[in-house]
């Protein structure tokens, strides 16, 4: 049970054209509109603390604390995915709207708890996961807390699925028939608590990663400074996208596509406008042809949609009449 806090938040109603998770409740007040339904994104409160600047910084940034329960070769990693988002934020004049700080190892305070925004590892026996739920006030839509899981299977599988589901004959009979009852089975969207919690990305882009890894190591230049860009590349592309999610964002699959396929492995181009132009799409992992030069192996910045996604929720829009 969560209290409400009264704050000078003002909703901002949704737009079918962007995809924001959303708020609905029916306000019978008057019977004049068309319909009752109120339908307003889910967003954070964000106001400068100097109005008249063109880039200030916000009274109140999100921010978000690393468990120190992640191990310290993965934090850069995490912190660099969830910084990505003040790339679209200072567009709107916003500097430092997100903020990542690291729990001490003797803080007095749980990551459960709803007056932090956390960033949590979880451990488990082949459970691959990550999720960014939020919770929003249901009559206005501003988000209040949000807690990132991931869990360290993503990690582990993205090294072993390649031998498992790449090169199956080095698994014994039995290895096999427990590896395929261990995956999920999908559950029906009717059936899901919310489209919060609707996400498979990790799971799917840990068998992405896995395969990417195959592939260079059977031709002989999976070496380890190559694991490690990978790895790295593969946690800020999914951490950046469970945070988009935690702003308000949901996941965009129809507008992804940007690049043209000869220009995935240009770094001159994917460092600039993005691989996808979205990195809330289920990105995949890029292998470059045999012989070709290797660019990024997924997107590491992000792309126009997302720019556009936080500018429609986020820009200060002046008070009508």
């Amino acid at each position: 049970i969560l209290s409400l806090k009264q704050t000078a938040y003002k909703p901002r109603e949704a737009d079918d054209r962007v995809g924001h998770f959303l708020t609905v409740h029916q306000d019978f007040t008057s019977d004049r509109p068309a319909t009752p339904y109120l339908r307003y994104i889910t967003r954070w409160n964000l106001e400068k603390s100097d109005p008249a600047a063109p880039l200030s910084p916000p009274k109140e940034p999100i921010v978000f604390w690393l468990e120190n329960t992640i191990p310290v070769e993965y934090r850069e990693s995490i912190k660099e995915g969830t910084l990505l988002w003040n790339k679209a934020f200072e567009r709107i004049g916003f500097r430092d709207a997100v903020v990542v700080k690291q729990q001490p190892d003797d803080a007095d305070w749980d990551a459960a708890d709803t007056r932090y925004n956390t960033i949590r590892w979880f451990a488990g026996v082949d459970a691959t996961f990550a999720i960014g739920p939020s919770n929003a006030n249901p009559y206005t839509g501003q988000i209040y807390d949000a807690d990132i899981g991931i869990s360290e299977g993503i990690i582990r599988q993205a090294r072993r699925l390649g031998e498992e589901y790449v090169s199956p004959l080095a698994m014994t009979l039995d290895q096999q028939a427990l590896s395929l009852e261990l995956q999920p089975m999908p559950l029906a969207p009717a059936w899901t608590r919310s489209q919060r919690a609707d996400c498979a990305y990790a799971d799917g882009l840990a068998q992405q990663a896995a395969l990417g890894a195959e592939i260079l190591e059977a031709r002989g230049s999976f070496s380890p400074e190559t694991e490690t860009r990978l790895m790295h590349q593969y946690i800020v592309e999914l951490v950046a996208h469970e945070v988009g999610h935690t702003l308000g964002l949901r996941h965009n699959f129809r507008g992804s596509s940007i690049l043209d396929p000869g220009d995935l492995n240009n770094t001159a181009k994917t460092t600039q406008t993005g691989q996808s132009s979205s990195v809330m799409d289920y990105n995949p992992v890029i292998v470059a042809a045999k012989g070709q030069a290797q660019g990024d192996f997924v997107p590491t910045t992000l792309g126009p949609y997302d720019y556009w996604a936080i500018e429609y929720a986020y820009r200060e829009v002046p008070a009508g009449p």
